[in-house]
């Protein structure tokens, strides 16, 4: 149920979550919303400083993610690099707010690698945040998590973006 590194939920637990939420959406009408946050060039990091500096990096926006959340909240290693916030009784702005929070508080973080003392940086991260509407799928809702994301990163990287979810079309009385 945890995430060995980074001691967050794991998917399993990410996947559950996700499914509980829609369920009380139905029947008790009760909003949520999900962070899908993806830490910025990675991959650069774990090539040039090793595998061992990107494991403190995950452990590091890990601890800054929890610190940030609510009890209620479920923050999951969602996979490689990329983590998902579960916020119960959300709404979007709200959601949003969360995710500037945890954006801030991992560019406060300045690593250095222990064995030589050299300064690897600030790590910065980029957020996609979407809230749930009862016309959709898990998939469709962590698809249009995941494409804020994205646009995040295509805007420059270490910022947050909203999804809006356009609502369904209202069938005519012609329609019907």
């Amino acid at each position: 149920m945890t995430d060995t590194l980074t001691g967050l939920s794991n998917r399993k637990v990410f996947d559950q979550t996700l499914t509980n939420l829609i369920r009380q959406k139905h029947e008790k009408n009760i909003d949520f919303c999900l962070i899908i946050m993806d830490i910025d060039h990675f991959k650069k990091i774990n090539d040039k400083y090793g595998h061992l500096v990107g494991d403190r990096v995950l452990k590091q926006l890990a601890h800054q993610t929890t610190r940030k959340i609510r009890q209620t909240d479920v923050a999951a290693r969602y996979g490689g690099e990329e983590f998902g916030i579960l916020l119960p009784k959300t709404y979007i702005d709200q959601a949003k707010q969360v995710a500037e929070s945890i954006r801030h508080s991992i560019g406060q973080i300045n690593m250095r690698k222990t064995d030589t003392g050299e300064v690897i940086g600030n790590i910065t991260a980029s957020f996609g945040v979407a809230q749930y509407h009862t016309s959709e799928s898990e998939t469709d809702l962590i698809g249009r998590a995941d494409r804020a994301m994205y646009a995040a990163k295509q805007k420059g990287r270490n910022r947050t973006v909203s999804s809006v979810a356009q609502a369904p079309p209202i069938k005519s009385v012609s329609d019907a």
